[in-house]
C-alpha cells in the first residue's frame, strides 16, 4: 500500500510510519526542510518537501500529483505550541484546508481514507469524572483546541466527496514523547507533584494510539465518524504522579510538590513572558495553565469501542514504565 503521512517527524507520527513500514506499506512523508527527521533516519521512507512560504499558506507544490496514487492518508501535522491564534491557525486549520483540497483536486481513485487526527482539546474538558462523548457539545477552551477544532470542521465539508475519520485522543504518552516529560524529571529529581484530588484525565500509550489508527481505517463504517480513543477508564492526576515514581524512583524517596491552581496559573504567566523575552516559543503558558486547572480531562470510549472495537492493551503500569525506560537509555532523566 502506498501510504501519505503528515507529520511524521513528530512524536506519534515518527511511530506510525515505524508501524507501516513494518508491515510492508510505502510511506510518503510531507515534511518541512527545517523538520528534524531523527526518529526517521532508520527507515526507509520518501520524503516530499513542504516548501511553501509560512505566511503565503497554499497547497503543496506537487503534492497533488503524489496524492493521485495514495491508499491511505494520515493526516496527524498540527500546532501544539504558538505565540499567537494565527500561528495555530495556520498550523492547525490552514494546513488541513490545503491537504484537503490538495485530495479533492486529485481525484485519488484508489484513496480508502483519509484519517486525521485531532484531540480531546478540541472538545473541551468534562463537567464531571464520567467524561463525554462524541454527542456532547465541544466547548474548547484554548487556541490550539479551537483551531483543532475548527479543523475537523473543515474536514467535515467534505464527508460526501473523500471517506474521511477523525480521531480525537487525550494526552498521548510514550517513547519520544516531551509532552510528559518534564513530570518524569521532575520526579527523577525527587519532586513529586501533587494535584487537586478531584483532578482526572484520559490517557493512551502511543503504541495503542497507532494500532487504533491503524484498525479504524480497515472499518467502512467509520467513514464519516469521530471518535475519540483512549484507555477505558480514566486516572487522578496523583495516581499518575505515584506510577511516575514507581518507575523512575523505584524505593528512593521523593519529596510532594503541592501544586495548586494559583501556583499553575502564576507559572504559566512567568513561563509565557520569559518565552517572549527570549524569541523561544514554550509548550507552557497561561492557556496550558488553564488546562492543567481543569478537573476532568476525561472522554469515553464506548462508540469506538463498538463500531469498530478500538482496543487499549498497554496497562498503565506497563507503558509509563517502558516510558521511563527509554528516557533513561536516551538520557532524557
Amino acid at each position: 500500500m502506498k501510504v501519505l503521512v503528515t507529520g511524521a517527524t513528530g512524536f506519534v507520527g515518527s511511530h506510525l510510519a515505524e508501524q507501516l513500514i513494518n508491515q510492508n506499506d510505502q510511506v510518503f512523508c510531507l515534511v518541512r526542510p527545517t523538520s528534524n527527521r531523527r526518529w526517521l533516519k532508520h527507515l526507509p521512507v520518501k520524503y516530499i518537501a513542504d516548501t511553501h512560504p509560512p505566511d503565503r499558506p497554499s497547497v503543496r507544490a506537487g503534492l497533488k500529483e503524489v496524492i493521485t496514487d495514495m491508499d491511505y492518508i494520515y493526516h496527524l501535522a498540527g500546532v501544539i505550541k504558538a505565540y499567537s491564534f494565527e500561528d495555530y491557525y495556520r498550523g492547525n486549520v490552514q494546513l488541513t484546508k490545503d491537504l484537503i483540497e490538495a485530495v479533492t483536486e486529485a481525484k485519488p481513485a484508489r484513496l480508502k481514507r483519509f484519517l486525521h487526527l485531532s484531540t480531546l482539546a478540541a472538545a473541551g474538558p468534562a463537567e464531571s469524572v464520567s467524561g463525554i462523548n462524541e454527542e456532547t457539545s465541544c466547548h474548547p477552551i484554548t487556541d490550539y483546541g479551537k483551531t483543532k477544532l475548527e479543523a475537523e470542521e473543515v474536514l467535515r465539508n467534505y464527508f460526501e466527496m473523500v471517506p474521511i475519520t477523525i480521531l480525537r485522543p487525550p494526552p498521548v504518552y510514550g517513547p519520544r514523547d516531551e509532552g510528559l516529560l518534564v513530570y518524569f524529571q521532575a520526579v527523577s529529581y525527587g519532586l513529586l507533584p501533587r494535584f487537586n484530588h478531584r483532578r482526572y484525565v484520559s490517557i493512551i500509550y502511543v503504541r495503542d494510539l497507532v494500532n487504533a489508527m491503524l484498525k479504524v481505517v480497515q472499518h467502512p463504517r467509520c467513514s464519516g465518524g469521530t471518535y475519540f480513543v483512549a484507555n477505558e477508564e480514566p486516572y487522578a492526576l496523583n495516581t499518575l504522579s505515584d506510577i511516575i515514581k514507581n518507575a523512575v524512583c523505584n524505593s528512593r524517596g521523593v519529596c510532594s510538590l503541592p501544586l495548586p491552581d494559583m501556583l499553575i496559573k502564576g507559572l504559566g504567566t512567568v513561563f509565557e513572558a520569559v518565552s517572549g523575552i527570549r524569541g523561544k516559543v514554550t509548550i507552557f503558558n497561561r492557556q496550558k495553565a488553564l488546562e492543567l486547572t481543569q478537573d476532568y480531562w476525561v472522554c469515553r470510549t464506548d462508540k469506538a469501542r463498538k463500531d469498530w472495537g478500538l482496543t487499549t492493551e498497554t496497562p498503565l503500569e506497563k507503558g509509563i514504565r517502558e516510558t521511563a525506560e527509554w528516557y533513561r537509555r536516551n538520557k532524557w532523566v
